[in-house]
């Protein structure tokens, strides 16, 4: 049965009873955003008599100074708690005040590099550890067809033939999936047993501490693919970080609003997430849910249409203050676009859009900037990389990732569970940085086909009510639609405007927004302008030289 969550009676408990202590796992407390439990935890950290380290996500915007100055001015105390940012990190005076301080704050950047060791001090004699939101500690590791190249040339002149053995292996298994669809990446085969990966890691680590700065990164990339699951994406190996290891404390927390909807925690042992009764009523609010797609490719494929959809669907009052939220790159010239909508909306006679912030995800989670908007518009998915989904899973799942060897999209299950998860949990806590006032109502524009993410959102927001909406007839005069030559032709002429000597094909297929195979159909089109621009068309780039 879920606790109440107005006096975080369960928090109060785990941070003041030794005996609920636990120092190999997390207790997870799903408080919701804007229930006030950063001002209880600071409240706990002035008066706890053990020594603590907080985590949290920001050091901009006065962030931690202000976390400081509260918690300093709760207790009464000038220097109870400290900062500790990589600004700090090279000063002997600021590591002693924070090796001395009852409270040190740090952000997640810094704890994932005491996590991998770096920094102990900071963490001596300290008993209770505390992070605010989910800690950002998965690093993903690409190792490239450049990588390869320079593995075998550095086994080469070492005369070392386990590495030779082992680029010669990696060369092998590229080669038998060198076929696979566009639509399925495959996993990397290793044909080794666990004692000669163990072996060869032990090799990988000596080599590492004698050589290069770039001879260490490539070798520590070779080591991540031995140890750990690692997939092959249009001859790139991704994988993630091997050295990792969760720093735990005596007493360890996170305090995470999504927590209840994102598998991490489902998967993994480390975590034990405690259910928290709903405080908030959300019955005056209301999500306008718009069926579209709105992912990184159909931006890319024809951006101009889906903004047309949204200002067009889009009924604001004068006001309101809107919340625009979409990616960091959209973002950037967002400002034009609704400029551009407002000259339309004044010539119909509609309302304009005048009072509004813009944001993009992964920018939001813990921000307090945006609580007096009434409009929050989701104009984009937050997704990630598909095979980033995978290594996420893999990255966290403590049974490990079974037989699976190919992974095609949107098909295996599991990776779906985590990439809807991982998306709810980005539009639940994008959601929550609007209407923060007590009693104040709120309206969501979502455009996506991912309706299963908005249902687990709705999980959260007890008696929000829901509107499915029709996309609009686009009533703006059409231009004529740009080819996937015309497209091709324009970003190449970019490259060369900006003097790169060449560029990758898998860079061009990313910007052009097509799948890698249907690049030779383009290229066999626009022949008269690679000659005329004196283009050459290599195996895997092309020279702009």
């Amino acid at each position: 049965m879920p606790n109440g969550s107005k006096d975080f009676k369960e928090l109060v408990e785990k941070m003041t009873n030794t005996k609920l202590w636990d120092d190999k796992h997390f207790d997870v407390y799903p408080y919701e955003a804007g229930v006030g439990k950063s001002k209880k935890v600071q409240e706990l950290l002035a008066s706890t008599p053990y020594r603590a380290l907080y985590v949290q996500r920001f050091v901009k915007d006065n962030a931690m100074n202000k976390t400081v100055e509260n918690i300093n001015k709760l207790a009464n105390e000038e220097n109870r708690a400290c900062k500790f940012t990589s600004e700090e990190s090279g000063k002997g005076s600021k590591l002693k005040d924070a090796k001395d301080s009852k409270v040190l704050c740090i952000t997640h950047k810094m704890y994932h590099q005491i996590c991998l060791g770096y920094h102990q001090e900071l963490i001596e004699e300290r008993k209770i550890l505390i992070i605010d939101e989910h800690p950002d500690v998965f690093e993903k590791k690409t190792f490239s067809f450049a990588d390869l190249g320079h593995a075998a040339l550095f086994a080469r002149i070492e005369k070392n033939e386990i590495l030779k053995n082992i680029v010669e292996n990696i060369i092998v298994s590229l080669e038998k999936i060198d076929n696979i669809n566009s639509m399925m990446f495959a996993k990397l085969e290793m044909d080794y047993t666990e004692d000669e990966i163990k072996e060869y890691i032990r090799l990988i680590d000596n080599l590492k501490k004698m050589k290069s700065n770039e001879d260490r990164k490539m070798l520590e990339k070779l080591k991540c693919i031995l140890e750990n699951p690692s997939f092959i994406v249009d001859r790139n190996i991704e994988t993630y970080d091997s050295d990792f290891q969760f720093s735990l404390l005596d007493c360890n927390i996170i305090l995470d609003a999504s927590a209840e909807i994102d598998y991490r925690y489902e998967i993994s042992d480390i975590f034990t997430v405690h259910p928290q009764q709903k405080v908030l009523n959300y019955s005056t609010s209301l999500i306008k849910w718009f069926d579209l797609n709105t992912g990184e490719i159909d931006y890319r494929r024809d951006k101009g249409s889906i903004h047309q959809i949204i200002f067009e669907s889009l009924e604001t009052k004068p006001t309101e203050k809107v919340l625009f939220i979409t990616s960091n790159a959209i973002s950037k010239n967002l400002k034009n676009i609704i400029n551009d909508s407002n000259q339309l909306r004044k010539f119909d006679g509609r309302s304009l859009i005048e009072n509004y912030e813009i944001d993009y995800f992964g920018n939001l989670i813990g921000k307090n900037d945006y609580k007096d908007c009434d409009v929050a518009v989701l104009m984009k998915t937050p997704n990630y990389n598909y095979v980033d989904y995978f290594l996420i899973y893999a990255f966290y799942n403590s049974q490990g990732v079974g037989n699976i060897k190919k992974v095609e999209l949107f098909q295996e299950e599991s990776i779906e569970k985590m990439r809807l998860s991982l998306i709810a949990c980005d539009y639940y806590q994008s959601m929550r940085r609007i209407a923060r006032k007590t009693g104040m109502a709120a309206t969501y524009f979502i455009y996506t086909k991912n309706i299963e993410a908005i249902k687990k959102v709705m999980t959260q927001l007890p008696n929000i009510q829901f509107e499915e909406c029709k996309i609009p007839k686009i009533r703006f005069p059409k231009v004529k639609k740009e080819t996937v030559a015309d497209k091709l032709i324009s970003y190449l002429e970019e490259c060369q405007q900006n003097k790169l000597p060449k560029v990758s094909k898998k860079v061009v297929c990313e910007n052009i927004g097509i799948d890698r195979h249907l690049l030779s159909r383009e290229i066999k089109k626009i022949k008269t302008f690679l000659k005329e621009k004196n283009i050459k068309v290599e195996t895997r780039y092309f020279d702009l030289s």
